[in-house]
């Protein structure tokens, strides 16, 4: 049986982002994301591929704000050394 170690809270937000875990979340941007790079790779017009580009960036951004928050939330209580 494994044994928890203490940790700090920069070790397991590490931990914890690098794990990214499968969460109802995570799924929901990777279907959005899905839908946009599908938008993206069926457009010709080089300003809407352009705006789908952007799009595709903004959700990356979104998913990775998202996990960081979740992170931070579970190692709230966390000392900081």
């Amino acid at each position: 049986m494994a044994q928890l170690q203490p940790t700090t809270r920069p070790e397991c937000t590490r931990r914890c982002l690098e794990r990214d875990l499968d969460r109802p979340k995570k799924a929901q941007h990777e279907h959005r994301l899905k839908q946009i790079r599908d938008r993206k790779q069926a457009e010709t017009d080089p300003s809407k591929r352009k705006s789908w580009e952007q799009a595709e960036s903004q959700e990356l951004d979104l998913y990775q704000d998202d996990l960081e928050n979740m992170c931070r939330t579970i190692c709230a209580s966390l000392r900081d050394e």
